[in-house]
Protein backbone atom coordinates (compact mmCIF):
# COMPACT_ATOMS: atom_id res chain seq x y z
CA UNK A 1 0.00 0.00 0.00
CA UNK A 2 1.34 3.24 -0.80
CA UNK A 3 0.57 7.30 0.10
CA UNK A 4 0.69 9.74 -2.38
CA UNK A 5 -1.16 13.96 -1.86
CA UNK A 6 -4.07 14.70 -3.67
CA UNK A 7 -4.25 18.34 -2.04
CA UNK A 8 -4.77 19.84 0.84
CA UNK A 9 -7.34 22.34 1.65
CA UNK A 10 -9.22 24.42 4.32
CA UNK A 11 -12.64 22.97 5.49
CA UNK A 12 -15.73 25.77 4.94
CA UNK A 13 -16.18 28.06 7.58
CA UNK A 14 -13.47 27.27 9.85
CA UNK A 15 -9.69 27.10 9.78
CA UNK A 16 -9.53 23.42 9.75
CA UNK A 17 -6.53 22.02 7.07
CA UNK A 18 -7.17 18.76 5.58
CA UNK A 19 -5.14 16.56 3.61
CA UNK A 20 -6.57 14.41 0.81
CA UNK A 21 -4.55 10.99 -0.20
CA UNK A 22 -4.88 8.54 -3.02
CA UNK A 23 -4.19 5.15 -1.04
CA UNK A 24 -2.97 2.85 -3.91
CA UNK A 25 -3.36 -0.66 -2.86
CA UNK A 26 -0.80 -3.40 -3.05
CA UNK A 27 -0.10 -3.39 -7.47
CA UNK A 28 0.19 -7.82 -6.54
CA UNK A 29 -3.87 -7.39 -6.07
CA UNK A 30 -5.20 -6.44 -10.02
CA UNK A 31 -8.95 -5.91 -9.33
CA UNK A 32 -8.16 -3.50 -5.86
CA UNK A 33 -8.58 0.02 -6.97
CA UNK A 34 -7.14 3.62 -5.35
CA UNK A 35 -9.32 5.28 -2.86
CA UNK A 36 -9.58 8.38 -1.29
CA UNK A 37 -8.47 8.96 2.66
CA UNK A 38 -9.11 12.58 4.28
CA UNK A 39 -7.75 13.25 6.98
CA UNK A 40 -7.04 16.58 9.56
CA UNK A 41 -4.00 17.66 8.53
CA UNK A 42 -1.80 18.83 11.61
CA UNK A 43 -2.85 15.34 13.79
CA UNK A 44 -1.68 13.53 10.61
CA UNK A 45 1.57 15.10 10.55
CA UNK A 46 2.22 14.32 14.03
CA UNK A 47 1.27 10.91 13.72
CA UNK A 48 2.68 10.12 10.77
CA UNK A 49 6.60 11.90 11.90
CA UNK A 50 6.55 9.78 15.04
CA UNK A 51 5.93 6.71 13.17
CA UNK A 52 8.42 8.03 10.55
CA UNK A 53 11.20 8.68 13.08
CA UNK A 54 10.77 5.58 14.91
CA UNK A 55 10.89 2.92 12.13
CA UNK A 56 12.57 4.25 8.96
CA UNK A 57 15.98 5.70 8.78
CA UNK A 58 16.14 7.94 5.86
CA UNK A 59 19.35 7.83 3.12
CA UNK A 60 18.53 10.19 0.68
CA UNK A 61 19.10 13.77 0.50
CA UNK A 62 16.87 16.55 0.23
CA UNK A 63 18.00 19.67 -2.37
CA UNK A 64 14.97 22.45 -1.91
CA UNK A 65 15.03 24.47 -4.71
CA UNK A 66 13.93 28.32 -4.14
CA UNK A 67 13.44 30.11 -7.55
CA UNK A 68 13.61 34.30 -7.36
CA UNK A 69 14.82 34.28 -11.08
CA UNK A 70 11.32 34.85 -12.67
CA UNK A 71 12.10 32.48 -15.32
CA UNK A 72 10.97 28.70 -15.78
CA UNK A 73 13.90 27.64 -14.15
CA UNK A 74 12.59 24.78 -13.09
CA UNK A 75 12.71 23.31 -16.63
CA UNK A 76 16.43 24.31 -16.60
CA UNK A 77 16.91 21.97 -13.83
CA UNK A 78 14.34 19.24 -15.06
CA UNK A 79 16.95 18.85 -18.30
CA UNK A 80 20.50 19.40 -16.38
CA UNK A 81 19.86 17.40 -12.85
CA UNK A 82 18.09 13.98 -13.81
CA UNK A 83 20.41 13.43 -16.75
CA UNK A 84 23.31 14.70 -15.45
CA UNK A 85 23.17 14.18 -11.85
CA UNK A 86 20.75 11.37 -12.08
CA UNK A 87 18.49 13.65 -9.50
CA UNK A 88 14.55 13.24 -10.20
CA UNK A 89 12.91 16.61 -9.21
CA UNK A 90 9.37 16.30 -7.70
CA UNK A 91 6.82 19.56 -8.11
CA UNK A 92 5.58 20.59 -4.84
CA UNK A 93 2.23 22.24 -5.28
CA UNK A 94 0.81 21.18 -2.24
CA UNK A 95 3.06 23.54 -0.54
CA UNK A 96 0.92 26.33 -2.01
CA UNK A 97 -2.19 25.93 0.91
CA UNK A 98 0.44 25.12 3.31
CA UNK A 99 2.46 28.75 2.54
CA UNK A 100 -1.04 30.71 2.88
CA UNK A 101 -1.40 28.84 5.98
CA UNK A 102 1.51 29.88 7.57
CA UNK A 103 1.69 33.48 6.27
CA UNK A 104 -1.72 34.22 7.80
CA UNK A 105 -0.71 32.28 11.00
CA UNK A 106 -3.38 29.61 10.51
CA UNK A 107 -0.18 27.11 11.16
CA UNK A 108 2.36 28.29 14.06
CA UNK A 109 5.92 27.80 12.91
CA UNK A 110 6.26 24.30 14.95
CA UNK A 111 2.75 23.04 13.08
CA UNK A 112 4.60 24.26 9.72
CA UNK A 113 7.49 22.48 10.39
CA UNK A 114 5.43 19.32 11.34
CA UNK A 115 3.60 19.77 8.07
CA UNK A 116 6.89 20.33 5.60
CA UNK A 117 8.49 17.15 7.44
CA UNK A 118 5.17 14.87 6.91
CA UNK A 119 5.01 15.91 2.91
CA UNK A 120 8.59 15.45 1.79
CA UNK A 121 8.58 12.22 3.41
CA UNK A 122 5.38 11.15 2.70
CA UNK A 123 6.58 11.74 -0.90
CA UNK A 124 9.73 10.60 -1.00
CA UNK A 125 8.36 6.99 0.15
CA UNK A 126 7.84 6.15 -3.28
CA UNK A 127 11.36 6.69 -4.79
CA UNK A 128 14.09 4.34 -5.56
CA UNK A 129 16.27 3.73 -2.08
CA UNK A 130 19.28 4.00 -4.19
CA UNK A 131 18.57 7.32 -5.42
CA UNK A 132 21.11 9.55 -2.70
CA UNK A 133 19.22 12.68 -3.69
CA UNK A 134 15.87 14.08 -4.77
CA UNK A 135 15.28 18.15 -5.73
CA UNK A 136 11.78 19.84 -4.23
CA UNK A 137 11.20 22.83 -6.31
CA UNK A 138 9.20 25.52 -4.81
CA UNK A 139 5.92 25.94 -5.89
CA UNK A 140 5.90 30.10 -6.76
CA UNK A 141 7.81 33.10 -5.65
CA UNK A 142 5.50 33.57 -3.18
CA UNK A 143 5.76 30.31 -1.31
CA UNK A 144 9.48 31.15 -0.42
CA UNK A 145 8.93 33.38 2.36
CA UNK A 146 6.55 31.70 4.58
CA UNK A 147 8.05 28.62 3.92
CA UNK A 148 12.16 29.46 3.82
CA UNK A 149 12.81 29.21 7.96
CA UNK A 150 9.95 26.27 8.60
CA UNK A 151 12.01 24.31 5.75
CA UNK A 152 15.41 25.25 7.46
CA UNK A 153 14.12 23.59 10.63
CA UNK A 154 12.77 20.58 9.30
CA UNK A 155 15.87 19.65 7.15
CA UNK A 156 18.30 21.24 8.80
CA UNK A 157 21.28 18.74 7.42
CA UNK A 158 19.70 18.80 3.65
CA UNK A 159 20.66 21.03 1.19
CA UNK A 160 18.68 24.66 0.12
CA UNK A 161 19.11 26.27 -2.90
CA UNK A 162 18.26 29.90 -3.26
CA UNK A 163 18.94 30.98 -7.18
CA UNK A 164 18.26 34.52 -7.78
CA UNK A 165 18.74 37.13 -10.18
CA UNK A 166 17.94 40.86 -10.60
CA UNK A 167 14.36 41.84 -8.88
CA UNK A 168 13.96 43.43 -12.63
CA UNK A 169 14.38 40.48 -14.43
CA UNK A 170 11.92 38.37 -12.62
CA UNK A 171 9.30 41.08 -13.68
CA UNK A 172 10.33 40.04 -17.54
CA UNK A 173 8.39 36.75 -17.24
CA UNK A 174 4.61 36.22 -16.19
CA UNK A 175 4.68 34.86 -12.62
CA UNK A 176 2.11 33.11 -10.52
CA UNK A 177 1.66 35.28 -7.33
CA UNK A 178 -1.84 34.20 -5.97
CA UNK A 179 -3.52 36.46 -3.68
CA UNK A 180 -4.46 33.95 -1.42
CA UNK A 181 -0.91 33.23 -0.20
CA UNK A 182 -0.40 36.81 1.90
CA UNK A 183 3.37 38.26 1.43
CA UNK A 184 5.33 38.50 5.10
CA UNK A 185 5.86 41.35 6.69
CA UNK A 186 9.71 42.66 5.74
CA UNK A 187 12.07 44.07 7.96
CA UNK A 188 15.48 46.45 7.23
CA UNK A 189 12.85 48.54 4.89
CA UNK A 190 12.45 52.03 4.42
CA UNK A 191 9.12 54.13 5.02
CA UNK A 192 9.63 54.79 1.09
CA UNK A 193 8.90 51.40 0.19
CA UNK A 194 4.91 51.33 0.60
CA UNK A 195 4.28 54.08 -1.79
CA UNK A 196 6.73 53.01 -3.91
CA UNK A 197 5.52 50.30 -4.43
CA UNK A 198 1.85 51.75 -5.30
CA UNK A 199 3.31 53.65 -8.45
CA UNK A 200 3.70 50.06 -9.68
CA UNK A 201 1.09 48.22 -12.28
CA UNK A 202 -0.62 45.94 -9.25
CA UNK A 203 1.18 42.53 -11.06
CA UNK A 204 4.56 43.86 -11.42
CA UNK A 205 3.96 45.10 -7.61
CA UNK A 206 3.01 41.60 -6.44
CA UNK A 207 6.32 39.86 -8.83
CA UNK A 208 8.66 42.96 -6.46
CA UNK A 209 7.29 42.49 -3.16
CA UNK A 210 7.08 38.58 -3.16
CA UNK A 211 11.30 38.75 -4.52
CA UNK A 212 11.86 41.44 -1.76
CA UNK A 213 9.84 39.21 0.70
CA UNK A 214 11.94 36.06 -0.12
CA UNK A 215 15.42 38.22 0.23
CA UNK A 216 14.36 39.15 3.26
CA UNK A 217 13.16 36.15 4.51
CA UNK A 218 16.77 34.78 3.73
CA UNK A 219 18.91 37.37 5.26
CA UNK A 220 16.84 37.22 8.57
CA UNK A 221 17.25 33.25 8.39
CA UNK A 222 21.35 33.99 8.16
CA UNK A 223 20.78 36.30 11.63
CA UNK A 224 18.91 33.90 13.16
CA UNK A 225 20.31 30.52 11.86
CA UNK A 226 24.20 32.10 11.66
CA UNK A 227 24.23 30.23 7.79
CA UNK A 228 26.79 31.17 5.75
CA UNK A 229 26.11 30.73 2.08
CA UNK A 230 29.13 28.45 0.23
CA UNK A 231 30.59 26.97 -2.84
CA UNK A 232 29.63 23.50 -4.44
CA UNK A 233 32.98 21.38 -5.64
CA UNK A 234 33.96 21.98 -9.04
CA UNK A 235 32.71 19.97 -11.80
CA UNK A 236 34.76 18.23 -14.30
CA UNK A 237 35.13 19.35 -17.40
CA UNK A 238 32.68 17.25 -19.49
CA UNK A 239 30.01 18.18 -16.88
CA UNK A 240 30.51 21.24 -17.65
CA UNK A 241 31.07 21.34 -21.47
CA UNK A 242 27.03 19.35 -21.23
CA UNK A 243 25.74 22.16 -18.62
CA UNK A 244 26.98 24.74 -20.97
CA UNK A 245 24.70 23.74 -23.57
CA UNK A 246 21.74 22.73 -22.10
CA UNK A 247 21.86 26.48 -20.40
CA UNK A 248 22.64 28.52 -24.21
CA UNK A 249 19.30 26.11 -25.48
CA UNK A 250 17.22 26.89 -22.61
CA UNK A 251 18.33 30.49 -22.60
CA UNK A 252 17.60 31.09 -26.14
CA UNK A 253 14.04 28.92 -25.49
CA UNK A 254 13.19 31.26 -22.24
CA UNK A 255 13.69 34.84 -23.35
CA UNK A 256 12.11 37.60 -21.31
CA UNK A 257 8.47 37.41 -22.24
CA UNK A 258 7.13 41.00 -21.10
CA UNK A 259 8.95 44.26 -22.41
CA UNK A 260 9.57 46.64 -19.38
CA UNK A 261 9.63 50.21 -19.38
CA UNK A 262 12.68 51.95 -18.72
CA UNK A 263 10.93 54.46 -16.65
CA UNK A 264 9.65 50.89 -14.60
CA UNK A 265 13.32 49.57 -14.25
CA UNK A 266 14.60 52.75 -12.49
CA UNK A 267 11.58 52.61 -10.45
CA UNK A 268 12.15 48.93 -9.40
CA UNK A 269 15.80 49.95 -8.64
CA UNK A 270 14.35 52.53 -6.08
CA UNK A 271 12.33 50.25 -4.81
CA UNK A 272 15.20 47.52 -4.02
CA UNK A 273 17.38 50.48 -2.73
CA UNK A 274 14.64 50.79 0.17
CA UNK A 275 15.74 47.35 1.83
CA UNK A 276 19.47 48.05 3.27
CA UNK A 277 20.53 44.85 3.75
CA UNK A 278 20.84 44.19 0.10
CA UNK A 279 22.49 47.31 -0.34
CA UNK A 280 24.64 47.66 2.77
CA UNK A 281 25.26 43.99 3.81
CA UNK A 282 25.62 42.41 -0.14
CA UNK A 283 28.09 40.08 1.87
CA UNK A 284 25.08 38.68 3.46
CA UNK A 285 23.80 37.86 0.18
CA UNK A 286 26.12 37.45 -2.21
CA UNK A 287 25.91 39.01 -5.53
CA UNK A 288 22.48 40.65 -5.02
CA UNK A 289 23.36 43.95 -5.39
CA UNK A 290 25.87 44.18 -7.87
CA UNK A 291 26.43 48.30 -8.74
CA UNK A 292 26.34 49.50 -12.51
CA UNK A 293 29.95 49.79 -13.84
CA UNK A 294 31.03 53.30 -12.43
CA UNK A 295 28.49 53.63 -9.51
CA UNK A 296 29.45 54.91 -6.32
CA UNK A 297 28.16 54.67 -2.70
CA UNK A 298 28.69 58.66 -2.34
CA UNK A 299 26.47 59.23 -5.77
CA UNK A 300 24.22 57.13 -4.30
CA UNK A 301 23.63 59.17 -0.65
CA UNK A 302 24.05 62.20 -2.94
CA UNK A 303 20.62 61.48 -4.71
CA UNK A 304 18.69 59.45 -2.02
CA UNK A 305 20.42 61.36 1.06
CA UNK A 306 19.65 58.25 3.60
CA UNK A 307 21.22 58.16 7.03
CA UNK A 308 22.64 54.56 6.78
CA UNK A 309 24.51 55.74 4.09
CA UNK A 310 27.15 56.67 6.79
CA UNK A 311 31.15 58.47 5.70
CA UNK A 312 33.04 55.67 7.51
CA UNK A 313 31.06 53.07 5.88
CA UNK A 314 32.00 54.12 2.16
CA UNK A 315 35.61 51.96 1.30
CA UNK A 316 35.27 53.71 -1.80
CA UNK A 317 35.65 57.17 -0.41
CA UNK A 318 38.31 56.29 1.21
CA UNK A 319 40.20 54.89 -1.60
CA UNK A 320 39.52 58.28 -3.55
CA UNK A 321 37.33 56.36 -5.96
CA UNK A 322 35.02 59.11 -7.41
CA UNK A 323 35.01 58.22 -10.65
CA UNK A 324 31.34 59.39 -12.21
CA UNK A 325 30.29 60.67 -9.31
CA UNK A 326 26.88 61.49 -11.34
CA UNK A 327 23.99 59.61 -10.94
CA UNK A 328 24.25 56.44 -12.09
CA UNK A 329 21.14 54.57 -10.76
CA UNK A 330 19.12 55.17 -14.36
CA UNK A 331 18.36 52.04 -16.57
CA UNK A 332 21.74 50.48 -15.99
CA UNK A 333 21.79 50.36 -12.72
CA UNK A 334 21.90 46.55 -11.82
CA UNK A 335 20.30 45.25 -8.78
CA UNK A 336 21.58 41.98 -8.83
CA UNK A 337 22.57 39.03 -10.92
CA UNK A 338 22.02 35.20 -11.65
CA UNK A 339 23.38 33.13 -8.79
CA UNK A 340 22.90 29.73 -6.14
CA UNK A 341 23.73 29.83 -2.65
CA UNK A 342 23.34 26.69 -0.85
CA UNK A 343 22.95 26.56 2.58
Amino acid sequence: MTLSIIKIWQERDTNNLLLSLEVSPNPLTPTSTPTTLTVPLVSFCASFNALYSSNIIRTTTYSVIADLTGTPITSLFSAILPSLFQIPIIPTPWLLPVACAASTDILSLPSTTSVLQTLFNLTSLSIDPSIKTVAFVLPSLSTISPLLRPLKLAFGHDRQVFAYSSCSSATTFPQSTPKSVPISTMSHISPQLPPLLSLLPSTTSNVVESWLSAVDAFTRLKEEKFITGRKSRPFDASTVTAMTAIWEKWRIQWKAKIDVKPSTKVLISEIVFCHKSILLDNKTLPDTCQPAEGWSLKAARKTVGCSCCAEEEDSDEENGNFENDSDNKGENWNDGKLGFVRF
